[in-house]
C-alpha cells in the first residue's frame, strides 16, 4: 500500500509542472499574432480607478481574516479580533512560498504562540472548513457565470468536471460528513478525539460571506479593468469577476508557482481575451498583479507594525510598573 502513494507523491510536482506549461503554451498559441500591438505608451491607466481598486482589494483581505475569526469562534479557538487580522495578514507571505505549505504553516505557528492551548487538530479543521468553502463558492461563481458562455478555452468536459467537484465539496461539507472525516483524520493521524463544533446554518453563513468576498475580489479587478480601458461597461462586472476567481484558484491549485505567479495572469488572459483584445486583457493580467500584491505588502506591513508596536507597549508598561513598585 505505500509504494502507491509514494508513486503519487512523486508524480504530483510533474502533473502541476505539466497544467502549468500547458497553460503558458495556450496562450502563447492565443497572442503569438498579436505581439506588436503591445506598446508601453498604451499603457495609460486611470489611477483614481487604480486607487479605489487597491482600496477594495485591502477590504477583501481583511474579510478574508473576518471570516477565518468566524469559523475559530465557532471552533472555540479564537484569539482577539486584532491578533487574528494580523496573523492572518502575516501568513499570507506564505503564498510566496512554493508549495504553499508555510500559507498555513505560519498561522497555525502564530496561534500556537498566542496561545499555546490550542489544539493542532482544531486549526486544521478551521483550515479544512475555510479551504472548502472558498472551493465552492468560487466554483458556484464560475460555474453560473463562465461555464454557460461556451468559451473556447474551457474543454467541453470542464462544466461536468465542475458540477460533480462543486457536489463533493458541497455534499462533504455537511456537518455530519465533516464530523465523521474528523474523527477519521484525527484517529488516522494520532490526534486526540475531536468533534466538529459547527452547525449547518453556521456553514451557509460562511458560504455566503465567501461567495460575496469573491465578488468584491472581482469589483476591484473590474475597477482595474475599467482603469486600463475605460470603455469597459458594467455588464462585464461578472464575467471579469468569475475570470478572476477561475484564474486565483488556477494559481493556488498550482503549488509550484508562488502565489500564483504567471498561471493567474494565463488564465485570466485566456478568458479576458473572449470578450476584449488580448493586450488589453495582457495589462489588466499584469495591474491586477501589482495591484493585489502592492495590497498584500500593505496588509503584512500594517500587520507586523500593529503587533511590534504591540508589544513595545507591552513592554514599556512592564517596565514602567517595575520601575514604580
Amino acid at each position: 500500500m505505500g509504494m502507491p502513494r509514494t508513486r503519487t507523491k512523486a508524480v504530483l510536482p510533474y502533473l502541476k509542472f505539466l497544467i502549468a506549461a500547458t497553460l503558458f503554451g495556450i496562450l502563447a498559441l492565443n497572442v503569438r499574432h498579436d505581439l506588436n500591438l503591445f506598446s508601453v505608451s498604451a499603457f495609460q491607466p486611470e489611477i483614481p480607478q487604480l486607487v479605489l481598486a487597491q482600496c477594495l482589494f485591502i477590504v477583501y483581505v481583511v474579510i478574508c481574516a473576518m471570516i477565518w475569526l468566524y469559523l475559530t469562534r465557532r471552533q472555540g479557538i479564537a484569539v482577539a479580533c486584532r491578533s487574528t487580522i494580523s496573523i492572518w495578514c502575516f501568513s499570507i507571505v506564505g503564498k510566496y512560498i512554493p508549495g504553499k505549505a508555510l500559507l498555513y504553516g505560519i498561522r497555525w505557528y502564530l496561534y500556537r504562540k498566542v496561545d499555546h492551548g490550542i489544539k493542532t487538530v482544531d486549526i486544521v479543521k478551521a483550515f479544512v472548513l475555510e479551504y472548502l468553502s472558498g472551493l465552492a463558492t468560487g466554483l458556484i461563481l464560475i460555474l453560473t457565470i463562465l461555464i454557460p458562455m461556451n468559451l473556447s478555452f474551457i474543454p467541453w468536459f470542464g462544466s461536468m468536471a465542475g458540477i460533480l467537484t462543486l457536489a463533493v465539496i458541497l455534499g462533504s461539507m455537511h456537518p455530519g460528513v465533516l464530523g465523521f472525516l474528523a474523527q477519521l483524520a484525527t484517529t488516522r493521524f494520532g490526534f486526540k478525539s475531536s468533534s466538529l463544533d459547527i452547525q449547518y446554518t453556521d456553514l451557509l453563513r460562511m458560504l455566503l460571506l465567501s461567495l460575496l468576498n469573491w465578488l468584491l475580489l472581482g469589483l476591484s479587478i473590474f475597477f482595474i479593468a475599467k482603469a486600463i480601458d475605460p470603455s469597459v461597461t458594467w455588464s462585464l462586472y461578472l464575467y471579469i469577476a468569475a475570470s478572476y476567481t477561475l484564474a486565483g484558484m488556477a494559481g493556488f491549485l498550482v503549488a509550484i508557482a508562488p502565489a500564483g505567479l504567471g498561471v493567474r495572469e494565463a488564465v485570466l488572459i485566456l478568458a479576458l481575451d473572449q470578450v476584449m483584445p488580448v493586450q488589453t486583457a495582457t495589462y489588466i493580467a499584469i495591474t491586477a498583479r501589482l495591484v493585489t500584491t502592492a495590497g498584500e505588502a500593505f496588509c503584512i506591513t500594517a500587520a507586523w507594525i500593529t503587533d511590534w508596536r504591540s508589544e513595545t507597549f507591552e513592554r514599556v508598561a512592564e517596565a514602567w510598573s517595575e520601575a514604580r513598585s
